[in-house]
């Protein structure tokens, strides 16, 4: 409704950048608009600080359906809590003299997903489970507390770099809550009534049954087609598509692999599992995170490897390589490294005789080097005579004699000697010797090291419970961000840990950061599947 319309009704106009509302929220910019409301971006004098403020349509005020489904929407944000992918209510009233209602949010900065896929197509299957990966916990958390957001669609997912939040609850409704029907009881909810998106609206949606969370696995289902293929689904009208819903003549959107080969198979049963008619044969939201996780474990590290491969045919476009092509491309490659090169045989030949040469050689060498039989090696001995009988030193005028030069000499004087008593004494002679009547000496006793006990270390602290639901809180909520060296730090202590939970981040955290030898020798001797799967990509790395 225009302002000029709105004033001639007797009601507020709606606000424009620059106005102050209420003396209390300056206007900056038009956020985005939906079927029951506005959202600004305004200036909080209040508090000092950008908020999103929601305002219900003017023409909606005095209606009180309207005004309580606004409210019902700020009622079921408050009950999931604050989540790192959930917008967060703030604060939710009444203002001016008319009692506009409004709702005021936390401030989330980045475009929609669906802008992102309009201008920039298909995303990369990695980036894709990232985002899928946060937006399904969003909707974990709305689940778990009773709710189900009935609008999980790209345009309610605001994206910042690799991080994700899921907006809106304007549709949103309690678990197995009964759906009101409008108009007599015969009479199915009117098109414009039905709540959410039309093309991401499951069977039972269309039909305006009970809200159901196989509701939000399908519209699910619906946007990891959208992001995988970058095709939105499209071809009817609102009022169209619910009629052919309910009458089942709609097949879900899938994924062809013959037109996307780069979408990993496990992607496309996944999507497949979401979109199937029957709700009661889609997975959980549980399933679906575990599933979410567990590719993410496969396609994150492999990533980093990823090739591009030429795809023939006019405006071909080059497609990356799945994670199992790339590791059986990589793994023949590892081994032919790991194999000596087979010499030539002329070489082999060569070294053959090189060895034939050198043996002989050798041996000559250490024959020649060893010492001769009977022949005298020690120092010139004293004679006898020059030793006094009482044996302490020399006597005047001795003189002292010496072998003759050469091993001929030597033998003959040892033949002169002719007896052996003479070259025995000669041989105790050669002996080192020590004056007659000194004390003999004792060696030198060695003092031995004092062993030191070791100071008694003091014993770790032992975390509290509130401690350790912070910690694993940290973890979890650094896991979400991507922010490795926070869940490598929240994952230190092992008692704030029961399981294989701590030993799957800190391994997964420890390959995100390269650290390869660490990463292997924390998972080491693990049975756990995930964690035998990562240990293996980082002794890849290692290599």
């Amino acid at each position: 409704m225009s302002s000029s319309a709105a004033a001639a009704n007797g009601l507020p106009a709606l606000p424009k950048p620059g106005d102050v509302v209420d003396q209390r929220f300056e206007i900056r910019a038009l956020l985005g608009e939906g079927g029951m409301g506005f959202v600004y971006r305004a200036l909080d004098r209040r508090s000092g600080g950008e908020v999103a403020l929601k305002l219900l349509i003017p023409r909606y005020l005095g209606r009180p359906e309207r005004e309580a489904r606004l409210f019902r929407e700020a009622e079921l944000m408050q009950r999931v809590g604050r989540h790192p992918n959930l917008v967060e209510m703030l604060e939710t009233g009444r203002l001016g003299p008319r009692g506009w209602p409004f709702l005021l949010m936390r401030i989330v900065d980045g475009e929609s997903l669906a802008t992102r896929l309009t201008f920039g197509g298909a995303m990369a299957p990695v980036t894709v489970v990232r985002v899928a990966r946060q937006i399904a916990a969003a909707v974990q958390a709305l689940h778990r507390a009773g709710v189900v957001h009935r609008d999980v669609t790209p345009m309610n997912v605001l994206t910042r770099s690799s991080q994700a939040v899921l907006i809106d609850l304007s549709h949103a409704g309690e678990s197995g809550a009964p759906q009101l029907l409008a108009g007599p009881i015969s009479r199915l909810t009117g098109p414009h009534d039905v709540p959410g998106t039309h093309h991401y609206m499951s069977r039972e949606q269309a039909c305006a049954e009970a809200a159901s969370p196989s509701m939000d696995v399908y519209a699910f289902g619906v946007t990891l087609v959208h992001m995988l293929t970058g095709v939105m689904p499209s071809g009817f009208t609102r009022e169209a598509f619910i009629a052919m819903q309910q009458q089942g003549m709609l097949e879900p959107p899938a994924i062809d692999v013959r037109v996307h080969p780069e979408v990993p198979i496990e992607l496309v049963e996944l999507a497949r599992a979401c979109t199937q008619e029957d709700g009661t044969k889609r997975p959980g939201i549980d399933e679906i995170v575990a599933r979410l996780d567990g590719l993410l474990l496969m396609l994150g590290p492999a990533a980093r490897r990823r090739k591009v491969y030429p795809v023939g045919g006019i405006g071909a476009a080059a497609v990356v390589a799945s994670a199992a092509d790339d590791a059986a491309n990589v793994e023949p490659r590892v081994e032919e490294r790991r194999k000596p090169p087979t010499p030539p045989a002329s070489r082999l030949r060569l070294r053959i005789v090189a060895v034939g040469v050198a043996l002989p050689l050798v041996a000559a060498l250490w024959i020649w080097l060893q010492p001769e039989e009977n022949v005298a090696t020690s120092p010139e001995p004293r004679d006898r005579a020059a030793v006094d009988d009482d044996g302490l030193g020399e006597s005047e005028g001795s003189q002292t004699s010496a072998l003759p030069d050469g091993p001929g000499a030597a033998v003959e004087e040892l033949g002169d000697a002719g007896a052996t008593g003479e070259i025995e004494d000669r041989a105790v002679d050669r002996e080192p010797s020590r004056p007659i009547g000194s004390p003999e000496l004792a060696p030198p006793e060695i003092e031995k090291p004092q062993r030191r006990r070791p100071a008694p270390r003091p014993r770790p602290k032992v975390p509290s419970a509130e401690e350790c639901t912070h910690m694993r809180e940290r973890a979890l909520a650094a896991q979400r961000s991507y922010d490795w060296k926070a869940v490598v730090d929240a994952t230190a202590s092992k008692a704030c840990w029961p399981g294989v939970e701590r030993k799957r981040l800190r391994v997964l955290a420890l390959l995100e950061l390269g650290r390869f030898t660490a990463c292997a020798n924390e998972g080491s001797g693990s049975a756990d599947p995930q964690i035998v799967t990562l240990v293996e990509k980082c002794e890849e790395g290692t290599r």
